[in-house]
């Protein structure tokens, strides 16, 4: 059994803008969790976030793909999963801005099935949400 989670969503910003969102640490630290994240193939970091049940808050990543303002790829595995996953961020201008699609793909099995409902929630949330207002801050900053 596998399952993938694939988002898309269109953003009224220019690629560039939403590039800074998703390959600075910092702005990850913002609207996603706090980091150790440097845009360059082979640097590892880990996303850090409060600890639950049968997860001590801590996802281990290593950037597979930077492709400035295109692609971002990295790999993610966290808490109970046995083998990394991999979390790829493409973008395309378009003529009202940007399409951002998320894929995290590679889960596997019953319970890599349940760990893909439970982060598409969330996924699906920060990018219909979170994603959209911390871009539309940082913008009014500049």
């Amino acid at each position: 059994m596998k399952r993938n989670i694939v988002m898309e969503r269109i953003y009224p910003y220019p690629p560039e803008q939403v590039w800074a969102a998703l390959a600075d640490s910092q702005a990850l630290s913002e609207w996603l969790m706090e980091n150790d994240f440097q845009p360059y193939v082979g640097h590892h970091f880990q996303f850090r976030t409060s600890p639950s049940w049968g997860f001590d808050g801590i996802v281990h990543c290593e950037v597979i793909a930077v492709e400035k303002p295109h692609r971002l790829a990295y790999t993610w595995q966290g808490g109970p999963m046995k083998k990394p996953t991999t979390v790829t961020w493409t973008l395309q201008p378009t003529p009202e801005g940007t399409r951002l699609k998320l894929e995290h793909t590679g889960f596997e099995g019953a319970a890599g099935m349940a760990l893909s409902f439970l982060l598409g929630s969330g996924w699906g949330r920060l990018l219909r949400e979170v994603l959209p207002k911390y871009i539309e801050k940082r913008v009014t900053r500049l």
